[in-house]
């Protein structure tokens, strides 16, 4: 993976799936906030899983939507093109409280997918308990689970016992990359889930 402004990657094995997968190419997972988008890659079946960040530019709800698209597009460009995306459902205890601008976020890299992806391209929204099931095991799992489970199984940095980046921080302190981290390991979790998702149905199909 190419890591550019804003992006930090790294390459791991992933144990996960038999290289005999029945869905070829590569895969991304996506974790869509308003401050920042996650992107885990898989280039090819039983491939190994890379993971980068964007953060986004803050400013007027109009304005932010335009800086990221301007700037996902290029970011996007630099991957593997994937034969399948999958992208978290934006969620909250009812769907009647999620932000607003989360759903405008997500249209706006929905987009970006769009321009960036082959026109045959399966791009499958999931939700949290859905991919959390696949990846982690548990629907329900939690933030410092699923980060646990991303360092064990796919190698994320070790260190800091927060995001796993090697800088601990001061006492008192909390770790600035806590939060990005998080977001790292749940497109992992993305990534891997839609593989299998899919999968799953073109053979039961």
């Amino acid at each position: 993976m190419v890591a550019g402004a804003g992006v930090r990657a790294g390459v791991t094995e992933d144990r996960l799936f038999d290289p005999g997968s029945s869905v070829p190419g590569a895969v991304w997972g996506l974790d869509v906030s308003t401050r920042r988008v996650a992107l885990a890659v898989q280039a090819e079946a039983g491939g190994g899983v890379s993971v980068g960040l964007l953060e986004l530019a803050k400013g007027e709800p109009h304005v932010r939507l335009k800086l990221a698209f301007e700037a996902l597009v290029p970011w996007l460009t630099a991957h593997p093109r994937p034969s399948l995306v999958g992208v978290e459902q934006p969620f909250a205890s009812s769907m009647s409280k999620v932000h607003p601008q989360s759903f405008y976020m997500v249209g706006i890299v929905l987009a970006a997918v769009g321009l960036v992806a082959p026109a045959e391209c399966v791009v499958e929204m999931l939700p949290p308990g859905t991919w959390k099931a696949r990846s982690v095991g548990h629907g329900r799992a939690s933030k410092p689970a699923i980060l646990s489970w991303a360092r064990r199984v796919h190698g994320l940095p070790r260190g800091c016992s927060s995001c796993g980046d090697g800088l601990e921080p001061a006492e008192g302190e909390k770790c600035p990359r806590q939060s990005a981290a998080h977001d790292e390991a749940d497109a992992i979790g993305v990534c891997v889930a839609v593989r299998e998702v899919v999968a799953v149905r073109m053979v039961l199909s």
